[in-house]
């Protein structure tokens, strides 16, 4: 079941995505860019489409066809905008869908490693607050190397 079904489900859309496996998200991940290659050939269609009017458009010396090749091409036009905003909605999709899978994978690791079990017992605030300071020591750390190799 893809993950948007998930998600707009009337189930806790965070069960859901736990519920999930690595190789499920990745089938999604690569049923999503399917899907997005896709739109991407008929925006390309479309787009050719719309040079053809205009390209007919201007053999055209009377005003009433010149007027309806426009309203073709307004109507293409519209038509690809509506595929353009589809793309878009499923490229912010795929990432989504990445950035889960690289939390599945990292849980699993930890998990291999034992580690799992002691981090989900763990508050969040605090261990957003304990990877904060990681993350500043680590700088910190990487500043005074830096500072020394310069001495050098």
């Amino acid at each position: 079941m893809p993950l948007w079904d998930f998600l707009s489900g009337k189930k806790n859309p965070l069960q859901q995505i736990e519920k999930m496996t690595p190789s499920e998200m990745e089938k999604e991940q690569l049923r999503l860019e399917a899907r997005q290659d896709a739109i991407v050939g008929k925006i390309k269609t479309l787009e050719k489409r719309k040079d053809a009017v205009l390209t007919e458009g201007a053999k055209k010396k009377s005003d009433l066809e010149r007027k309806a090749l426009a309203v073709r091409y307004k109507q293409i036009d519209a038509e690809a905008s509506d595929y353009l905003a589809q793309g878009t909605f499923i490229s912010k999709q795929i990432r989504i869908v990445g950035r889960i899978l690289q939390i599945k994978r990292r849980e699993e690791l930890l998990k291999q490693e034992g580690l799992w079990s002691t981090i989900s017992t763990v508050d969040a605030a605090e261990l957003d607050e304990f990877i904060i300071h990681m993350r500043v020591d680590a700088q910190q750390g990487d500043q005074k190397a830096n500072r020394l190799l310069e001495s050098f």
